[in-house]
């Protein structure tokens, strides 16, 4: 380990984080899981290289929107088109950060990452407005 000044030393940071909710309304609620690590390696004296890793994962539910009554009749009910439609994003990186100091006054640093994002969302708008000709204008554009 060490204090992060001499050849060798190793410093570390690893944080998680989850959040769940659960709507009011059947099919409703969320979740987001959030991790982050870095490791560092201090190569020499003026030199380190730091390893950083970073995941998003977010899953959730619409229950869609109710007419006023579906809304009178029901209104913790949901759109039946919606119980099978997910909203999710998963994003993973990973990169290498190079750190060089050339004088009291001067630094180098280079940073480069790789990783992947996906993405799945659709809007909650029920099939019957989507078919008026105002609506089709709107989603063909």
């Amino acid at each position: 380990m060490g204090d992060g000044s001499h050849a060798g030393d190793v410093d570390y940071v690893v944080s998680t984080n989850r959040f769940t909710t659960h709507g009011s309304r059947d099919h409703s609620g969320a979740r987001k899981n959030l991790a982050n690590a870095k490791l560092g390696v201090r190569i020499n004296d003026v030199s380190k290289l730091t390893l950083l890793f970073n995941s998003v994962d977010i899953k959730a539910n619409d229950a869609g929107g109710l007419s006023y009554d579906e809304w009178q009749n029901n209104p913790r009910s949901r759109q039946e088109a919606m119980s099978t439609i997910p909203q999710n994003h998963q994003t993973n990186q990973a990169g290498l950060r190079y750190e060089r100091q050339l004088s009291e006054q001067d630094d180098l640093s280079v940073m480069m990452y790789a990783g992947e994002r996906e993405t799945t969302q659709y809007q909650s708008i029920p099939r019957a407005p989507q078919l008026k000709p105002p609506m089709l204008a709107a989603l063909s554009t």
